[in-house]
Order: structure tokens, then C-alpha cells, then sequence
């Protein structure tokens, strides 16, 4: 089905009863959107008086319109439709507010994975990645979770969903599903150029005598990069190749660190068995200072170092772990915590949703902190603290609980 801005579809359902404003008028919409008063005007959305009269001539010059057909062509604009200021501004608002305010693309990504029916979901569990899911087949089947979610049991007649919303949901969630399908093509495509990043890294490391310690971060940190990805983009094909890579750094990391190796390398270094290079040290192939060797390690703590990022079968959408008391559980009146959806999630997935995509932090935070603590890089005197490597250095990494605490 083709994909339709949701700007369209929420001036097709103001019309279909005269008497009131749907969705405007339900009480769950409003609580979402925060505009009350059972209308869009009349100064409720917030809009200039200049703005509102614009997109009130937009409504009315859609309404005059003959048709379903005729109304669809002229609210999209362009040949044969509305050129108007109105139109623009409508489209602009409800464009920004979509995500930005109401988190609405955020919520239909929440439902396909309720009703399992996600895309990514169904192509991993075909194991093949190419193969994109139509979304006339799965979209369908979240409709009710997000009726009953987005606008209440008034959308319902007989417990059956009515059809003018179920029309409309079906829009709305087309739209979330054609946005998936960007984002993860794009990301499919970062992970081919980071898994030849890694290959690159890997053979610079052999061929060059002796290997520096910019190598040896080259190869960690492609390695990372493309790692995070499989976590998400899993089949049994990335699955193998990601451990294969992370026993050869394992590898790495035990050769040219010894017992200052961590613990986790040393633990699974020997893997499967088998090498993706020849690398070995000794005193005419790999020289480091202390410094680089602890900024090496540093750099291995921050990619590897959680316990979690081991692939075990493969990367799950959302992972509820084992948590002593299961946060999902506790309801509006146990007490309420406000962090269901996020109790399901996995270190990774709540990272992502938060927006902290640079090392898992926010962005005030520094990269590293001074292991000693005796040193601030907010202090002034202390402001170029990590513009050298040091041996003091640890990364800087929140706890799942820390970053539920951060939602909060």
C-alpha cells in the first residue's frame, strides 16, 4: 500500500462526523497531543490567529471537494491539488509534532513489536535480511492494540474497531512501516561497509612491521562499530561472522597485552579455534608504551566490556533480562513507575530510544573518567585531562538501571 502522510488522513477523520472533531474530541487523543478542548481551533493547537485562519480556508476548501478521491488529490497538493498557505502549514505542524511531540512513530513501532508483526522480527525469523515484508500482510494486525492505545474504546462498535479508523491506522502505521524499511536499508548498508572496515583493519595490522597502537584501535573500534549493528541486524550468517571477529580481537588483545589483558578477552580468546590473521607479537612486529597499552585497553572496555553484548543465538528486539522485580509488571495501582515499555528493552535498544548515540551517554558526559578520582574535567584547571591518553583513564558507561533512571 502506498504511503500517505498522516496530515491527510487526520483532515479526512475531522470530517467524518459533523457533529464532533475526531480525533480531537476523544479523550485518550487529547492526553497525547495535549490539545483539549474537543477541537483544533479556536486557539487550541496554539497557533498564530494569522496561521489558524489559514488552515481553516485549507479545511473548508477540503470539505467543498465532491469526493473521497477528489479530497485525497487536493490535500496532498501539487498537480491538481491545494497550493496553499494553509496547506503548508498544516502539513509542516503535524509533520514536526508527529515524532517530535506526540512520539506517534516511536508508539507504532512499540505496537508491531506487541503483536509481532515488527518487520525486522519477521525477517530475521526467515533468517534472510533481503527480503522485505509487505506490509498489506503484517500492518493489519496491529490495528487494535493501537486503536485501543492511540484514541480508546469509544473507536469500537461491538468490540469490532470501526472502519474509518482502522482505515486510518492503516495509513498512519504504513507510514511508520515505509519509514522502518529507510532506516534499516540504510543501516544494512552501514553494516557491509563497516564488516569491510573491520577486514581492512585487520590486514593493516598484519602487513605493517611494527604494528602501532592506531592500528590496533582501528581494529577495535571497526570491529564495535559494526558489532552494535549486528546486535540489531542479526541472522545466524552475521551471528558467526560477529564472533569470529570478536575471538580474533580476543586474540588480539591477549597477544599484545598479556596478563593486563581483560579478563573477558583472556577468558574467550581461544573461541572457535579459528584465526582470522596471523598476528602474534613479539619485540619486531607490535611496540607500545604503557600509555597506549592502557588506551587500548580503555578502548576494549568501552566496545566489549558489558557482559550483555555477547551474541547468544542472536540480538533480540527487546529483551525483558532477569531482573529481581520485573518492572513491567508493577500497574497503575501497585505503583506506577512509568517504565514498562523501558523495563522490556535491552541496554542497547533503551540507549537508542534515549538518544544517547555516542558511547551509550549523554552528550554532556566525557568519553572517560580519571579511574583515581582526584581529577575533574569540568574544573579548569583540569580541562585538557583527557586530551592525552593516560593509564588513570577508565570509560565512562551508565548501568541499565542508570539509564531507566534517565527515562524516568
Amino acid at each position: 500500500m502506498p504511503e500517505t502522510r498522516p496530515y491527510i488522513d487526520l483532515i479526512r477523520l475531522y470530517f467524518i462526523d459533523e457533529q464532533v472533531r475526531y480525533p480531537w474530541c476523544l479523550p485518550l487523543w487529547q492526553d497525547l497531543t495535549g490539545i483539549k478542548g474537543g477541537d483544533l481551533f479556536g486557539g487550541a493547537a496554539g497557533w498564530s490567529t494569522e496561521v489558524e485562519r489559514e488552515i481553516k480556508v485549507f479545511f473548508d476548501e477540503y470539505r467543498a471537494r465532491d469526493s473521497e478521491e477528489e479530497r485525497a488529490m487536493f490535500a496532498r497538493g501539487g498537480k491538481g491539488g491545494a497550493d496553499s498557505e494553509g496547506r503548508k502549514f498544516f502539513s509542516d505542524w503535524v509533520g514536526r509534532m508527529w515524532e517530535r511531540r506526540w512520539k506517534l512513530h516511536t508508539a507504532f513501532i512499540e505496537f508491531f513489536v506487541e503483536d509481532n508483526v515488527h518487520p525486522l522480527a519477521i525477517m530475521k525469523a526467515a533468517n534472510d535480511l533481503t527480503m522485505w515484508p509487505g506490509s498489506e500482510m503484517y500492518v493489519p494486525q496491529s490495528h487494535e492494540t493501537a486503536a485501543l492505545a492511540l484514541f480508546g474504546p469509544e473507536v469500537f462498535n461491538d468490540g469490532i474497531l470501526i472502519r474509518d479508523f482502522r482505515f486510518a491506522l492503516n495509513l498512519f502505521a504504513t507510514w511508520t512501516w515505509g519509514k522502518l524499511r529507510r532506516t534499516i536499508k540504510t543501516d544494512l548498508g552501514k553494516m557491509e561497509k563497516k564488516h569491510s572496515e573491520a577486514f581492512s583493519a585487520f590486514e593493516a595490522l598484519i602487513q605493517t612491521k611494527p604494528a602501532t597502537t592506531s592500528q590496533v584501535a582501528k581494529v577495535i573500534t571497526s570491529v564495535g562499530e559494526w558489532r552494535k549493528l549486528t546486535l540489531i541486524y542479526s541472522d545466524s550468517t552475521t551471528v558467526q561472522k560477529a564472533n569470529e571477529m570478536m575471538d580474533e580481537v580476543n586474540c588480539i588483545m591477549v597477544e599484545i597485552a598479556g596478563e593486563k589483558a581483560p579478563s573477558k578477552a583472556k577468558a574467550k580468546a581461544k573461541g572457535s579455534g579459528k584465526r582470522l590473521t596471523t598476528f602474534k607479537k613479539n619485540p619486531n612486529n607490535f611496540i607500545a608504551s604503557e600509555e597506549g597499552l592502557s588506551w587500548i585497553i580503555g578502548l576494549y572496555h568501552q566496545y566489549f566490556g558489558r557482559e550483555d553484548d555477547d551474541h547468544d543465538g542472536g540480538a533480540r528486539l527487546l529483551d525483558k533480562g532477569t531482573l529481581a522485580i520485573r518492572l513491567e509488571d508493577v500497574d497503575a495501582e501497585q505503583g506506577d513507575l512509568g517504565t514498562e515499555l523501558e523495563a522490556k528493552m535491552s541496554y542497547d535498544l533503551l540507549s537508542q530510544r534515549l538518544g544517547f548515540r555516542h558511547h551509550h551517554l549523554p552528550h554532556q558526559f566525557n568519553q572517560y573518567r580519571d579511574d583515581k578520582g582526584t581529577q575533574n574535567a569540568w574544573d579548569a584547571r583540569d580541562r585538557d585531562l583527557f586530551k592525552k591518553p593516560s593509564p588513570d583513564w577508565v570509560p565512562n558507561s551508565l548501568h541499565w538501571h542508570q539509564l531507566r533512571v534517565t527515562r524516568i
